[in-house]
């Protein structure tokens, strides 16, 4: 149940939100994606600077979200800290094969060389 504007799970519901997301109910999962997909979003995009890296993370977190909500347990924080913690882990795996796929090369700085500089 909504309290004056404040969503279920941040109201201190006991975690029946997350009870409904555990019974893998289509309305409590649509309500979860439209409330906090576009900050996930966000978060995805200032994290790499890429919207289709962000479009394909902001999906993989609610995927990793359904696969794993049997193993989510309410504590009273907003299950948000929870998306943002698997956003978190995602984006930066997602950074480090990136980094590791296409190590930064080396650009001559303008000017030429330090040797020819000297």
């Amino acid at each position: 149940m909504e309290r004056a504007g404040v969503p279920e799970d941040d109201a201190g519901a006991g975690g029946a939100f997350a009870a409904r997301l555990r019974a893998l109910d289509q309305a409590a999962w649509a309500e979860l994606y439209d409330r906090h997909h576009a900050q996930l979003w966000r978060y995805a995009y200032v994290r790499t600077g890429s919207r289709d890296a962000a479009d394909d993370l902001a999906a993989q977190v609610f995927a990793e979200a359904l696969s794993s909500i049997g193993r989510y347990r309410y504590k009273g924080r907003p299950i948000l800290a929870w998306l943002y913690a698997i956003a978190r882990n995602l984006t930066s795996k997602h950074l480090r094969r990136m980094q590791r796929d296409a190590p930064g090369e080396y650009v001559e700085p303008s000017g030429g060389s330090l040797e020819d500089r000297l």
